[in-house]
């Protein structure tokens, strides 16, 4: 399983406060509040022998919501779940998520919440 599918699957089950979840663009229908993940940049890691098999991957998360506090609610939900998590994400062992930056604005129907993470894990079977 790729780990953007992990990624999917461990905010699937358990991000509550969002009506879908969907990676690189909007959901399709009409929708009250929304978590939208897109991958932004990648890194491996190698040494003068080769591949260490770790990978740090920068992903930007967006809530989005009509009102500014639900898509507030889904950006902190989302920190707890990710800040500082360690350990088997749907079959991908991390190794660590850190906050690199967040960022909020308005649009023509939605208020947007951003956060965007560093997210390091380990390629295959560790």
């Amino acid at each position: 399983m790729s780990f953007d599918a992990s990624l999917y699957k461990y905010l699937s089950k358990n991000i509550t406060t969002a009506d879908s979840i969907s990676a690189g663009k909007a959901p399709q229908g009409e929708k009250d509040k929304f978590l939208v993940f897109t991958k932004i940049a990648g890194t491996r890691d190698y040494a003068h022998d080769g591949p260490l098999k770790t990978i740090q991957i920068q992903y930007q998360f967006d809530s989005y919501a009509k009102k500014n506090s639900d898509a507030l609610l889904i950006k902190q939900e989302l920190q707890r779940i990710l800040e500082d998590f360690r350990g088997d994400m749907e079959g991908t062992h991390v190794q660590g998520a850190f906050i690199t930056g967040e960022f909020d604005e308005f649009g023509d129907e939605y208020y947007r919440q951003e956060v965007e993470y560093k997210i390091q894990y380990y390629e295959g079977v560790i």
